[in-house]
């Protein structure tokens, strides 16, 4: 299948695109900067897709889907981070991910060449801090600045679902793996020893292996009875507590250094503290468990060893 993704440099994509590529699809990357030959850029300035043919960038109609895609997934957005969250990160956050959505969701409409599937980013951010609350695709939005963007973000890219067009909604949940996301900034601290609970640490993760992310993009590519919001997280949330003895237990570290939620709030200031950093969220994936998807790693230590081993 000939395939366009967007967000293909981030520590989910790039993974995605090396997977795609070994499994024998066609790959065009949509980027923001810097396009190398046969990359598509996304242009906020000119409200339209260029292709780079090698010889500078060209696009003939302003779309840049000449061919058109069988698939396209969007993951582009800026990284959410635990830092604080004002109204330039606010911005920014929002418009990564709902404009580069309207972008490509206009060049199909513009062009009439419509992807088969169009597989685009949220997250469990999407049901708000829900302390122990089982969540499934069925649950209602949560409340809050990161709800209000997962709900907006999805929001756009149903906008452009059509009889042609099955548009799936990546409810991502925690992703483990080597060289990014929540490994790369705490694997570290608990490495040295400087490391421990988040609060309470009862909150729920929902987490994911990255290796599962892959696969269960692969599998809901195949799945044409499948639409709507997935939760891409692993069958067994766990707490932060639990997470954090099984991370020590595996580095062979004390993690001792407790975080209370009032030094959290005035490192990262108390709407990143409530929404991020000590949110609660005990998403179940049951749309993928239905569909009879089957996890590499069914539990946080099982996906934790593996990135160890392989970082």
């Amino acid at each position: 299948m000939r395939i366009l993704i967007s967000g293909s440099r981030g520590f989910i994509g790039n993974f995605l695109c090396n997977q795609l590529l070994q499994a024998g699809h066609e790959i065009v990357k949509a980027v923001h900067n810097n396009p190398s030959e046969g990359d598509i850029l996304i242009s906020y300035d000119d409200h339209c897709l260029y292709r780079n043919t090698g010889q500078g960038v060209w696009n003939e109609k302003g779309l840049g889907i000449e061919k058109g895609f069988d698939v396209v997934i969007n993951l582009a957005g800026e990284p959410i981070t635990a830092s604080r969250w004002d109204a330039h990160k606010k911005a920014n956050l929002y418009n990564s991910r709902i404009d580069t959505t309207k972008l490509l969701g206009n060049a199909f409409t513009q062009s009439g060449l419509w992807p088969k599937v169009f597989l685009s980013g949220s997250a469990v951010g999407y049901y708000g801090s829900r302390q122990d609350e089982i969540l499934t695709e069925k649950s209602a939005k949560g409340s809050g600045f990161l709800s209000d963007l997962c709900a907006k973000w999805e929001e756009t890219a149903l906008s452009y679902q059509s009889s042609a067009t099955r548009v799936v909604l990546l409810r991502t949940g925690i992703v483990l793996g080597k060289e990014g996301g929540l490994l790369k900034s705490v694997l570290p601290m608990f490495k040295n020893g400087v490391a421990g609970k988040l609060g309470s640490g009862q909150q729920w993760t929902s987490w994911i292996s990255l290796v599962d992310v892959a696969r269960a993009v692969m599998f809901l590519i195949d799945r044409d009875d499948i639409e709507g919001p997935v939760n891409v997280a692993g069958p067994e949330p766990v707490r932060n507590v639990d997470l954090t003895h099984t991370l020590a237990e595996l580095v062979k570290k004390p993690a001792h250094l407790h975080m209370p939620q009032l030094a959290l709030e005035l490192a990262v200031g108390k709407v990143t503290a409530a929404e991020f950093v000590l949110a609660s969220q005990r998403a179940l994936p049951n749309v993928l468990l239905e569909a009879g998807f089957d996890f590499s790693y069914q539990n946080a230590k099982e996906a934790l060893a593996n990135a160890i081993e392989t970082s």
